[in-house]
């Protein structure tokens, strides 16, 4: 495994004439699970999605999993690197199921239905997403969680060894969203997988990431090991806000305790 999944050199990337970054240098280390968090419109989203290559920049160099983007085919880098968006869209009458065997498109062959192994990896992913019992329901029935977890299922069912997930905890409750930060942990754990993640929630991302980015207004302000970013002049200075940490005494993570806005936002 590479060092870095990802790495970006002097970066520039944006939408249709809105620049959101402008010369940005990132590396992303393999095999852990990153938490990109900042500010909304802080270019957390559009990362991933140059990472992944949905957006090309307009100048800079990217590199995953060990080579220069462009020297991958598409299903070549869809079977190392899965991504979900922040809001996936399908047609109404599709079935769970069916949604996930949307997962196992860069291993299949073209003009051959779905072998043994696609169907082994659809149900274990539906089983770790706990969607067992909805494989049949059409995803327009479903609760907004239970979307959010079909969803997962489907980049699960890649079997990519990095998946890059933008919110995944969004339309989730308090114990869905441990659920599947916690499978993403046990991934990392059990099997080696890299995740990066976009979280809005500082809590969270201290108790599973082992590696954080805090953004900026399209630059990297701080990056490194949980512990290191998880201080009260970053959070200050990357949010505006002041906050105060205390360390978990079960967990042995730091707790984030927001306090006002402030003016410590640095330049």
């Amino acid at each position: 495994m590479p060092e870095a999944l990802a790495r970006l050199s002097d970066v520039t990337a944006g939408y249709e004439g809105h620049l959101v970054f402008d010369g940005l240098d990132l590396t992303i280390p393999a095999g852990q699970v990153v938490a990109l968090c900042g500010p909304n419109g802080s270019g957390k989203s559009t990362a991933l999605r140059v990472m992944r290559r949905l957006i090309t920049p307009q100048s800079g160099a990217v590199e995953a999993v060990g080579k220069p983007l462009g020297d991958w085919g598409a299903k070549d880098l869809a079977r190392q690197i899965a991504m979900l968006s922040q809001s996936p869209d399908a047609p109404d009458e599709l079935r769970v199921r069916d949604l996930v065997m949307l997962g196992r498109f860069p291993h299949r062959r073209a003009f051959r239905g779905p072998a043994q192994q696609d169907h082994d990896a659809v149900e274990q992913a539906l089983r770790r997403t706990e969607m067992s019992d909805l494989g049949e329901r059409p995803i327009a029935a479903l609760s907004g969680g239970q979307l959010q977890r079909a969803w997962i299922a489907m980049v699960l069912a890649q079997e990519a060894p990095a998946i890059l997930l933008d919110e995944p905890t969004n339309h989730l409750d308090l114990a869905h969203s441990l659920e599947i930060l916690e499978l993403l942990r046990s991934l990392n754990r059990e099997e080696g997988r890299s995740f990066v993640v976009v979280l809005h929630d500082l809590n969270m991302a201290a108790r599973y990431a082992d590696h954080i980015v805090m953004f900026r207004a399209g630059r990297v302000a701080a990056s490194g090991a949980t512990g290191e970013v998880m201080t009260e002049e970053i959070i200050a200075r990357v949010f505006g806000i002041d906050c105060s940490l205390f360390d978990h005494p079960l967990l042995g993570c730091p707790i984030v305790v927001p306090l006002a806005s402030s003016n410590a936002r640095g330049p």
